[in-house]
């Protein structure tokens, strides 16, 4: 199966997206959105076990990352304009999303301004948002004051990415096993593995391989109010989360289980936030199992019809 993991094509506007691909051309295309800090690489484990399922899965790394030029001051909603883009170089019309980590709230804002191109959308161990009653009640002082930090990129957050991406272009391998040793026990596992640890310095090494400023501003992001309306999506979905996770907790799915009543929830008694490593199968079959669900956007409308899509949109 082909296999090909430093790719770049060109947007409209003259920059650079990286990304990587796995699996034959004429699969079922599904589009990887990294964590944070991530790139392409994190894809890997996803992009081998679906090309046995025939899937295309292809890994963009976000404006900053990796391969992939910046883009000054964007948005969480930015994000779907440049994938739409990618997709229309690559010849892609129908997809399927798989966001983890940090890379969910860019799969959900993609899900919302491109409905008819959605087809399905898996989110694992991902981020949801923090401006919500739930994240009022559950975050404590000390948290409360880390959301400050990181919304206004105050020179706390800047010192603290900068330093985090020193520390990984210093001894990648420290910074892993620093992270391991912090771990639920699945999780430490998981990153002692010698072909997953491989894989995660790779990734890692990428993420910061022009500094710490793509982190600081996407952390920023995440801990903003989001300029989208994560209800609107329309897609079949699926959430897998660990109730042991200690990067992004279980209340963070749920609270967005809560926004999206049609979502079907797995959550994973003793797993933290790796879990994808272990039940990466299952959550590809499942995210292409649901694919019959999502509406053709080639079928006949009346006319009628445009305009009260229009309004739900």
């Amino acid at each position: 199966m082909p296999i090909s993991t430093d790719n770049q094509l060109t947007l409209p506007d003259g920059r650079r997206l990286g990304y990587a691909s796995y699996g034959p051309d004429n699969g079922w295309p599904v589009l990887f959105f990294h964590g944070i800090p991530g790139s392409r690489h994190s894809s890997h484990s996803a992009g081998l076990v679906g090309q046995t399922h025939n899937a295309r899965l292809i890994a963009f790394d976000r404006p900053g990352y990796g391969l992939s030029d910046s883009l000054k001051g964007r948005q969480i909603h930015d994000w779907p304009e440049d994938v739409e883009a990618a997709l229309d170089v690559l010849g892609i019309d129908r997809f399927s999303l798989f966001g983890y980590s940090g890379g969910g709230p860019f799969a959900l804002a993609t899900a919302v301004a491109m409905p008819k191109r959605v087809a399905s959308l898996t989110n694992v161990s991902a981020m949801g948002p923090l401006d919500t009653p739930e994240a009022e009640a559950r975050l404590s002082h000390r948290q409360q004051f880390e959301r400050f930090v990181c919304a206004r990129i105050t020179p706390i957050l800047r010192f603290k990415t900068w330093q985090a991406a020193q520390s990984i272009r210093a001894d990648v391998g420290d910074y892993l096993a620093s992270r391991a040793r912090a771990a639920p026990e699945e999780d430490r596992l998981q990153i002692e593995r010698p072909a997953i640890n491989a894989v995660m310095r790779q990734d890692l090494l990428a993420s910061v391989e022009r500094g710490g400023g793509t982190l600081a501003h996407e952390l920023s992001l995440m801990a903003r109010s989001w300029e989208f309306d994560l209800t609107k999506v329309r897609a079949p979905m699926q959430l897998w989360h660990g109730t042991a996770d200690d990067i992004v907790p279980l209340w963070v799915a749920e609270s967005v289980a809560k926004r999206l009543p049609h979502a079907k929830t797995r959550y994973l008694s003793g797993l933290g936030h790796l879990l994808l490593l272990s039940h990466m199968n299952d959550i590809i079959e499942q995210l292409l199992d649901t694919r019959s669900e999502a509406p053709s956007p080639a079928e006949p409308s009346s006319p009628a019809e445009p305009a009260a899509a229009a309004g739900a949109d």
